[in-house]
Parts: C-alpha cells; sequence; structure tokens
C-alpha cells in the first residue's frame, strides 16, 4: 500500500475546494445528503481504494467498500460508495 500523508490529503482537497463550490452555495444545498458511486469503468485490477477513503472521510463522509486494492472487477463494478452532506461530497468531486 502506498501511504499518503494527511497533510497531502489537505493539501489536495483545499487545492480543489477554495472558497467552496458556488452552484452549491447559490442553490444554499450544502447541509442537503446525497450519495455519490464509483465505478470501474473497464475492469481489471483494482487500486486506490484505501487513497480514496482517506480522502473521502476528511470532510466527513461515509464510505461504504465494495472493492479492495487488489481485486479484480468487471466493467460497471460499483467499487464504494460515499454518503453525507452536498457540501462534503462536492469537496471530494474534482480530486485526483
Amino acid at each position: 500500500m502506498i501511504f499518503i500523508s494527511q497533510h497531502q490529503i489537505d493539501s489536495w482537497l483545499l487545492e480543489d475546494i477554495q472558497g467552496g463550490d458556488i452552484t452549491t452555495r447559490a442553490l444554499d444545498i450544502g447541509q442537503r445528503h446525497g450519495v455519490m458511486t464509483f465505478s470501474h469503468r473497464q475492469g481489471g485490477c483494482v487500486s486506490g481504494i484505501a487513497i480514496a477513503l482517506q480522502m473521502l472521510r476528511t470532510p466527513g463522509l461515509e464510505v461504504m467498500v465494495n472493492l479492495r486494492d487488489g481485486d479484480i472487477a468487471q466493467p460497471g463494478d460499483q467499487l464504494l460508495s460515499a454518503r453525507g452532506t452536498a457540501s462534503g461530497l462536492e469537496s471530494c468531486a474534482k480530486c485526483p
């Protein structure tokens, strides 16, 4: 497993969310709850789940993991999903 420091995760998140998301603010939906899912496009070996967990949990999202690093996914298999506020979900939507 590759170790990514919490400092690096915070830097990536802050790079994308400086000032917040204008649409979320304009629609005043930041406290509404939602779900974001991640699926494997082509199938193959799964990687990056541990880092995704760390990143998604940082803004307080609840994460459900379906496949782990090293598992083999079929095209379209759901890797994980995250639940939380719209502002929390948006903070992770564009991350690397």
